[in-house]
């Protein structure tokens, strides 16, 4: 089995805390991988670091056995990797297919000029695009939905919207920060297949999430951080059962 992502002592400072802690992650390609741990724990501080957004204080980060340490996020995206926030940063006065066509936008063929001019190849690449995001729109079941406006979702049809934006764009490495806050008990079931339908498509996955049903449901491996460190890793049977990991959710009886 390939590597799709692999990290080496990353580890990222914040004056004098120490947010990620020395992290080796090695995820292989077409796993679903889950990052849990306590709230503070540096489970978002780390997925920054992979997708760019904060650069790491020491450590290397690799996608695809290519050095992506440091790497900007645009450039990171091109690459193939997507991802999802906590909080839902939809555009919220545009149409929900509008949305997916942004989430496509790194790995359209075009040009600058050719938009400007809207010429014959940007009016094809357009009617591709859309043709492409009413594809996936239908394949999560949110196909009717395309020319709403995607503030006026439900909660749940738009955390599912923002998955099938960051799906648009492509990617190898599909990371989701905690794709099940907030949703209802149907939601979360509707999730789960989602997640388990989109791994059918190629994508590895990598996400964070506080839900254990789900977590130990659709894991192949997970990792727990504690306080920025990796506290324990393996299959959720041995997960599970880590002493450590008891603790750090439950606290110590001593």
């Amino acid at each position: 089995m390939s590597i799709c992502l692999q990290t080496k002592g990353l580890t990222k400072k914040f004056g004098g805390v120490t947010a990620v802690s020395n992290i080796d992650l090695t995820v292989e390609s077409d796993q679903v991988y889950c990052i849990i741990g306590p709230n503070g724990a540096g489970k978002t501080t780390l997925f920054n670091l992979v997708s760019g957004i904060e650069p790491p204080t020491s450590g290397e980060i690799y996608f695809q056995e290519q050095k992506i340490t440091r790497e900007p996020v645009h450039k990171i995206a091109r690459m193939g990797i997507g991802r999802t926030f906590q909080n839902i940063r939809l555009f919220g006065q545009l149409s929900v297919l509008d949305n997916i066509l942004i989430g496509m936008h790194c790995q359209m063929d075009d040009s600058f000029l050719g938009s400007v001019v809207y010429n014959k190849k940007h009016r094809q690449v357009e009617l591709d695009g859309r043709k492409e995001a009413q594809e996936l729109l239908d394949f999560v079941g949110m196909g009717d939905l395309a020319n709403e406006n995607s503030a006026s979702l439900p909660y749940g049809a738009q955390r599912r919207l923002e998955i099938v934006r960051a799906l648009a764009s492509n990617p190898k490495l599909l990371m989701l920060d905690e794709p099940a806050a907030g949703m209802n008990g149907k939601e979360k079931n509707d999730l789960v297949e989602l997640i388990r339908r989109i791994r059918q498509m190629g994508p590895t996955i990598l996400f964070i999430e506080h839900n254990m049903p789900l977590v130990m449901g659709i894991s192949d491996r997970i990792m727990v951080l504690n306080f920025g460190e990796c506290i324990a890793e393996g299959v959720p049977e041995e997960i599970q059962n880590d002493p450590k990991v008891i603790e750090a959710y439950l606290g110590s009886d001593n």
